[in-house]
């Protein structure tokens, strides 16, 4: 009934950042529209703003072929709360990206992004381990961290 149809219109009002351009054209949603959300919350991520700003992330890479160029133009949009390694930032922006362009260039979730993902993450890892002390000061030597590894220990 009439609630129904509220709820809907909020729902779409409140989402409308997150759905692929596709569904106002009429084609058929898929696993790749979930691709274009999760990369607009991907830049959430990155900006600590809402869905508007995949647009600011998505047109640092417009034009700055250079990652010493995109990297310039991101540290202004970068959430300073979250305190990203700049080299992690520029590599996650640009999966985010990858996540926005027309449906058929997105990328796989499963061949691709999550791959991806699953690097930043290892790498990540074992830049947080190589970073901490031991009690004397000395360094602490990681072991080997992998994509496969940190799956294992979930």
């Amino acid at each position: 009934p009439a609630h129904t149809s509220e709820q809907s219109v909020t729902w779409i009002k409140d989402s409308i950042g997150y759905i692929a351009p596709e569904y106002f054209r009429g084609i058929q949603m898929g696993p790749v529209a979930d691709v274009f959300s999760f990369g607009v919350i991907m830049c959430e991520m990155l900006t600590g703003r809402g869905p508007t700003s995949s647009e600011d992330i998505a047109a640092v890479f417009d034009g700055n072929p250079l990652d010493t160029e995109a990297l310039s133009a991101l540290r202004t949009l970068l959430d300073p709360k979250a305190d990203w390694p700049e080299h992690q930032a520029l590599r996650f922006a640009k999966l985010a990206v990858a996540c926005l362009l027309p449906y058929k260039k997105r990328p796989n979730l499963q061949t691709q992004l999550v791959p991806g993902l699953q690097q930043l993450s290892a790498e990540a890892s074992a830049a947080a381990v190589a970073a901490q002390k031991q009690p004397d000061g000395a360094p602490v030597v990681p072991a080997a961290v992998t994509a496969n590894s940190l799956m294992e220990s979930m």
